[in-house]
């Protein structure tokens, strides 16, 4: 989670009326370009506020082409002149320092919703201020298995974000990775603050490759025993022979994440806070054993399937992006055989897809396709899956065996409000599987399928995990007699269970066949405006709409929508929320995560005006800050 939001106002809800939303006029005169001009000053975070000399000020958006910059002066001021009326991004940066986005509040990031200055044409502001705060360092030293100083490593610095409920480890934007000197010192900087891990990998192609061999007492038997021209030295006293040319263990250096493990599972955060020096961040290398891992895939009937992939990820991997490796693609061979090579100890999963053809696979499309019908002669293909969990202890493992299973089925139909009939556009209308978690979430599988004529539809092959289900449009305007109506999404329902709200949990084995997506084309709606003290616009800020009910907090459903971002005239509108209790708050910047964090809708609701949605009922709630 990056700093909590600032909600610095208090809102007074203004009359709330139960009625359409009316039309906004939408008349606007085309203004002159290139009349507008924004003059200020690049100052400290401190509370004294010191000028930042040579900041490079950029401005961007608008009816620019490009975008335009320009450096501070001595008093840390700029100007910016001959700017289109349109809305603009405008953000401050220097080496060392963390950038500041006009509007926002979290250094480093721009506000939400992007373009947040607005000029109209010929209009001057020549107050603005962007503050920047000093980057925080990391440092430390890199040790090689005997404590020594290491070189020419790569240190790495990770932020930590939650998505979905799972941690992921991403690169952090602005600041570089960093290689040892000869002392094994590095340093990071230019950090925002935040949570993150460390971590180090070799540069040395040989060594990350697994090439170096182990220098056993066979191999120093055998090579004293060539020097002496004595035959067979490195024979044992019982017979034994010297050990085959590239039969030597071979060992590696294995990524490793502060304090020194080589899980990221397993390693600790680095809480860093603003302007902070934080050194002792010592990363110890290890050398692994880099084994072999012989196995073969197998289709449930004992073949050979006819093509397919394993992908190889290490433990606490799948929601670290792929970094270091850590998430391999292993390829198979014509008999469905796999080798790899230079695997270090660990815990790991292996997750296999593959296909094998079938002359009786029906229904309408498998993962990620649409009905192959009339693209020619020839079998379909059924998709399989396997997954394993594999602990690698250093010794080479052979014989490793993956069955495959077939996948699930997941079917339903459309409903809309009770309707019997169902509207002919319904075959513009594609229902999307997104994966969250799971094994589908490693395989970055997100299956597609048409709806057909008659508002059913049919997955074959879905692999195991969660997932949420969506339909592409999310809303349809189909024909009625010689007017035309308009359906939105409402719930997709599965044993009672909305999947709008909580992910769809497909298990091994266990097919979804009643999965009912129900449009309504009675849609509910908030929308109002957001004024200040002085009953202008305040369009510099943020609405969020959440659910009253604490238990939908957690799930990132629905009825948690993304932030709103008001218009010029600090109009704001959300469409498609269930029937309920909900808060609405106006905050000065947040960042979407924000709202997984229940801390930070607990800190809303504290300063939130509520209202409650009936089924199809449309409200109008304006705001003022006091």
């Amino acid at each position: 989670m990056r700093p909590l939001i600032v909600i610095g106002v208090v809102l007074v809800a203004m009359p709330l009326l139960a009625q359409q939303v009316p039309t906004r006029d939408s008349g606007a005169v085309t203004a002159p370009k290139g009349t507008a001009a924004i003059a200020g000053t690049v100052l400290t975070e401190a509370s004294d506020g010191q000028p930042v000399r040579r900041a490079t000020v950029t401005i961007a958006g608008g009816g620019l082409r490009g975008q335009r910059t320009t450096v501070t002066n001595d008093r840390g001021q700029f100007v910016l002149t001959s700017l289109p009326a349109g809305h603009y991004t405008l953000v401050a940066s220097k080496a060392g320092w963390v950038s500041a986005y006009y509007g926002s509040k979290h250094p480093g990031h721009p506000a939400y919703g992007g373009q947040s200055l607005t000029l109209e044409a010929g209009q001057h502001i020549a107050d603005i201020s962007l503050h920047m705060l000093h980057g925080s360092a990391i440092t430390g030293v890199v040790l090689d298995p005997f404590a020594r100083p290491a070189q020419n490593v790569r240190v790495d610095l990770l932020a930590i974000h939650v998505t979905n409920g799972q941690r992921q480890l991403l690169p952090v934007s602005g600041v570089a990775n960093d290689t040892t000197d000869d002392r094994g010192t590095y340093r990071l900087y230019g950090v925002p603050p935040g949570r993150y891990m460390v971590a180090a990998s070799f540069n040395d192609v040989n060594w990350a490759a697994g090439n170096v061999h182990r220098f056993t007492p066979d191999v120093l038997h055998a090579a004293l025993g060539a020097t002496a021209g004595v035959p067979n030295a490195g024979s044992s006293d019982v017979g034994g022979t010297n050990p085959p040319a590239g039969s030597q263990p071979t060992v590696n250096y294995v990524p490793v994440y502060y304090p020194g493990t080589v899980e990221a599972a397993d390693a600790v955060e680095i809480v860093v806070g603003a302007s902070e020096e934080r050194a002792g961040i010592d990363l110890p290398l290890q050398l692994a054993s880099a084994v072999q891992i012989d196995g073969v895939l197998t289709t449930p009937d004992g073949q050979r399937p006819m093509a397919g992939q394993i992908k190889l990820v290490s433990r606490g991997a799948a929601t670290t992006d792929g970094f270091l490796a850590a998430t391999n693609v292993v390829r198979l061979t014509p008999a469905g055989a796999f080798t790899i090579n230079g695997l270090a100890p660990g815990h790991y999963t292996f997750a296999a897809r593959a296909t094998e053809r079938s002359e009786t696979l029906s229904g309408n499309g498998s993962p990620g396709t649409t009905p192959n019908a009339g693209r020619g002669a020839g079998p379909l293909t059924k998709p399989l899956w396997a997954m394993e969990d594999v602990v690698v202890t250093g010794q080479a493992q052979s014989g490793v065996q993956l069955v495959l299973q077939e996948g699930m089925t997941v079917a339903g139909r459309l409903s809309f409000g009770g309707v019997a009939s169902v509207p002919a556009e319904v075959a513009r209308l594609r229902v999307v599987l997104s994966p969250v978690s799971g094994f589908a979430a490693i395989i970055a599988e997100s299956p597609t399928v048409q709806v057909d004529a008659t508002g059913t539809f049919k997955f074959e092959g879905v692999l195991p995990g969660r997932y949420r289900v969506t339909t592409e449009p999310a809303a349809l305007t189909a024909s009625d007699g010689l007017a035309s109506k308009s359906w939105t999404l409402r719930s997709i329902l599965v044993a009672g269970h909305d999947t709008l709200d909580a992910p769809l949990d497909v298990r091994p084995a266990e097919n979804v066949s009643d999965l009912v997506v129900d449009f309504t084309d009675r849609p509910t709606e908030i929308a109002g405006s957001l004024l200040d003290a002085n009953g202008k616009p305040a369009s510099e800020f943020r609405i969020v709409v959440f659910s009253a009910d604490r238990t939908f907090w957690a799930l990132g459903g629905r009825r948690v929508p993304p932030p709103l971002v008001l218009d010029h005239d600090g109009r704001f509108r959300v469409t498609g929320l269930p029937p309920g209790d909900y808060l609405i708050a106006a905050v000065t910047d947040i960042d979407p995560s924000d709202l997984r964090d229940p801390a930070v809708l607990e800190e809303m609701a504290a300063a939130s005006v509520r209202v409650t949605l009936a089924e199809g009922e449309k409200k109008v709630q304006d705001l003022r800050i006091r």
